[in-house]
């Protein structure tokens, strides 16, 4: 494979990967999720799925009750951002091991594996992978619910087999976020994703490594 930015993808050694975020730019842009059936671009997903963090993470008693393990001290101490982070980030290394429908995807272990090593490796260049397990379990909440979300918005008739497990119907502020999401420009919407990834690296004292090979091309940021 061989990246819009013209970097070459080697599966087996993610550790080589020229992590290039004008990559993830045109990338997420350009990549359909649902298999294509509905137009609707992976960048829009990521910033919905940290969108919906943002708004539920601490306030929303019932979201947090699905997740009593979770310490809102952990939350309070400075997680929040990391938190916004992941949601923004945890699809990422789709531009560049695609995405599998649930249905095939439990056919196919090795696949699993490799997706797995690259979304490890992509969350580590960002600096995120050292997030506890309860953290992550929110992100995978949101991304469910966003799920949800997105299908019931655009009419896919899988919607009403999803509902109840996603956590019910949309509420109204659900409903004005996904409007926000919908209207707003791609561009837009992974300006402020880029943004807050590398806010985030900052703020967790982190360099972003783009390169594994040339010092010149690991900044901090």
């Amino acid at each position: 494979m061989i990246t819009a930015r013209g970097h070459k993808i080697d599966f087996s050694r993610p550790d080589q990967l020229v992590m290039d975020f004008e990559d993830f730019r045109i990338h997420t842009s350009n990549t359909c999720r649902y298999n294509g059936a509905l137009d609707w671009k992976l960048v829009r997903h990521l910033w919905l799925t940290g969108e919906l963090l943002r708004m539920n993470y601490v306030d929303n008693k019932e979201y947090m009750s699905n997740y009593k393990d979770v310490d809102p001290a952990e939350l309070k101490a400075g997680f929040s951002d990391p938190l916004i982070a992941l949601g923004y980030a945890h699809d990422l290394h789709e531009i560049y091991v695609g995405d599998m429908v649930s249905g095939l995807k439990k056919h196919c272990s090795e696949y699993c594996s490799v997706e797995n090593i690259w979304e490890t490796e992509i969350l580590t260049r960002l600096g995120l992978h050292k997030t506890s397990v309860s953290l992550k379990d929110l992100v995978k909440w949101a991304d469910y619910r966003a799920l949800y979300i997105e299908m019931e918005s655009l009419g896919h008739p899988a919607a009403p087999l999803i509902q109840s497990k996603a956590g019910g119907t949309m509420t109204e502020k659900e409903t004005a976020i996904f409007k926000i999401c919908k209207q707003k420009h791609i561009s837009s919407l992974w300006t402020g994703i880029e943004r807050h990834l590398k806010a985030t690296a900052k703020g967790l004292d982190h360099e972003i490594q783009l390169s594994p090979t040339s010092p010149t091309e690991i900044i901090n940021i």
